[in-house]
Parts: structure tokens; C-alpha cells; sequence
């Protein structure tokens, strides 16, 4: 092969590589929004990133064995990824959310809002 033809045949792969990325991210946005269904899940997820399930568990109110169940779950559809450690097995996300335009919802601003403040009471409940 000459220069030229070897110049051509990167052209076309970075074209196709280009494509099949792009179909790609579609289809993991499509997988993390089907697996990840609500505000829990995806905190749990973005913060599988090396923490222990125990670390997880205390920042979500979940338990350790909660988010391990997750873990093995979402594995099996390839969005984690199994890293060994001293004290065991942890797991590691694949993709963060926010590259695919999902947001990481802040629990404990939730928390806050539906423990700390009161529900608005209407005038009448006021005694006005």
C-alpha cells in the first residue's frame, strides 16, 4: 500500500468511529435513564467512583447491602465496573452522568425541603 491508499483508509475509519460514537452515547444515555429511574439511583451511581458501599450508604440513607445490590445489577448491563480492593469489592461508574446530560439531583438539599420546611398553610389555618 502506498501513502495515499493508508491516508484514505484512516480517513474512512475516523469517519466511522465518529458515527459509531455517536450512536454510542444514544444509546448509553438511553441505557443509564432506563436503569437509573430515580433521584437515589443516579446519586448512587455518580458516586460509585472507587467509595466504599458503606461511604455510599451513609451519604444516600441507604444500606451497604442496598447499594452492593445495585452494583451488581447495573454491572451486569456493563455501567460499572468491578475494582478490587484491600477490604474487598467496590465498584466504579463507567460514565458520568452529567456528559450525558443528566443531572445529579442534590438529596440532601430534598432532605432539607421536605424535613426542615413546614408546608404553606392557608390563611384560614393561620386563624386570619
Amino acid at each position: 500500500m502506498n501513502e495515499e491508499q493508508l491516508t484514505k483508509i484512516i480517513q474512512l475509519l475516523e469517519e466511522t468511529l465518529k458515527w459509531t460514537k455517536f450512536e454510542g452515547i444514544q444509546k448509553v444515555k438511553s441505557t443509564l435513564e432506563t436503569l437509573l429511574t430515580n433521584d437515589v439511583e443516579k446519586v448512587i451511581y455518580q458516586n460509585s467512583d472507587g467509595r466504599t458501599s458503606r461511604e455510599i450508604a451513609v451519604s444516600v440513607g441507604s444500606s451497604h447491602s442496598t447499594i452492593t445490590r445495585y452494583w451488581k445489577r447495573w454491572a451486569t448491563y456493563g455501567i460499572v465496573e468491578e475494582v478490587k480492593s484491600q477490604g474487598g469489592s467496590r465498584y466504579k461508574r463507567v460514565f458520568s452522568l452529567p456528559d450525558f446530560g443528566i443531572d445529579i439531583p442534590d438529596l440532601e438539599k430534598q432532605t432539607n425541603l421536605s424535613v426542615n420546611t413546614p408546608e404553606p398553610r392557608s390563611l384560614s389555618e393561620n386563624g386570619e
